[in-house]
């Protein structure tokens, strides 16, 4: 990576360009030997912060910035995500993405998008690469709740496969058809003007649907480990203004942040109640 500097060198790409697939090709890049070092052209998070820090950098205050630059990203391509997704998806069990953002600062410190990369390179090229993706990987296979294959499927002894039929997922959790009882509480909730409205309603008669999403919800949280969540949170409807249509799932999620995420404990006890008859897999379209 070379220095940036106005008015000379403006041909030379690896001053232009963030891409470590290209820069790695500069005969002066340095490489990093561990996710804690302070030398070479790329850092981990743990280090860039450690190093702002002893440069008297309010760290979390930067931080909340960038957080906030990636969830008005998605607000600005929510509207025509959720479109293609409605005309395309058969089950949402087989839609995830991992998406890396190009965040430059800077002289004042001052975070600014560059780009949003659908396609992050995993390739590992050193130890910090391994100790960073390996995990990352870790985390966002865990996060997509891949399913284990049925018996039928595994190859091995007996005892191999009724292990694995103990844990595997029931594809009815990922049911998207909705009942007339379902429709119509979607379409009245959709209708409140304010927050107040859905708070007080939302929650009190809960829905098949409504389990289902919920209980999806809260096993994606139990997986997130090093991922922190920026949407949805207990404030996160302070971004509401900011889409084009308030969608129901989002309130649903308002308000069981709002309720529950002082008490996780309480909420997953309210699912288990529900989930022990099976409640929230039947399949009833009356």
């Amino acid at each position: 990576m070379s220095r940036y500097v106005r008015g000379a060198n403006l041909g030379d790409k690896y001053m232009h360009l963030t891409n470590s697939s290209v820069n790695k090709q500069n005969p002066a890049y340095v490489t990093n030997d561990g996710a804690n070092s302070f030398k070479g052209h790329k850092w981990s998070f743990a280090s860039l912060w450690s190093y702002l820090r002893q440069e008297n950098v309010d760290v979390a205050d930067l931080w909340c910035q960038i957080k906030d630059i990636v969830v008005k990203t998605f607000i600005s391509v929510e509207s025509s995500m959720n479109a293609a997704v409605s005309e395309n998806l058969v089950s949402s069990y087989t839609c995830y993405e991992l998406y890396g953002f190009d965040v430059l600062l800077d002289e004042n410190l001052r975070p600014w998008l560059l780009e949003v990369n659908v396609l992050p390179s995993l390739q590992t090229d050193s130890p910090l690469d391994t100790a960073i993706k390996g995990a990352l990987m870790k985390d966002v296979l865990n996060m997509a709740g891949y399913q284990i294959p049925k018996n039928e499927q595994i190859s091995g002894n007996g005892a191999c496969s009724k292990k694995y039929d103990s844990i595997a997922h029931n594809y009815r959790l990922y049911s998207t058809a909705l009942n007339l009882r379902e429709k119509m509480k979607q379409n009245e909730i959709n209708a409140m003007e304010t927050r107040d409205e859905y708070l007080d309603g939302i929650l009190r008669n809960l829905t098949r649907d409504d389990l289902r999403q919920l209980v999806r919800y809260e096993d994606e949280l139990s997986q997130a480990d090093n991922f922190e969540i920026l949407f949805p949170t207990s404030s996160s409807y302070l971004y509401f203004k900011f889409f084009e249509v308030e969608r129901y799932y989002d309130r649903l999620l308002d308000a069981w942040e709002h309720r529950y995420s002082g008490d996780k404990t309480k909420g997953i006890r309210r699912l288990q109640r529900h989930c022990e008859t099976m409640e929230h897999l039947e399949q009833n379209f009356n």
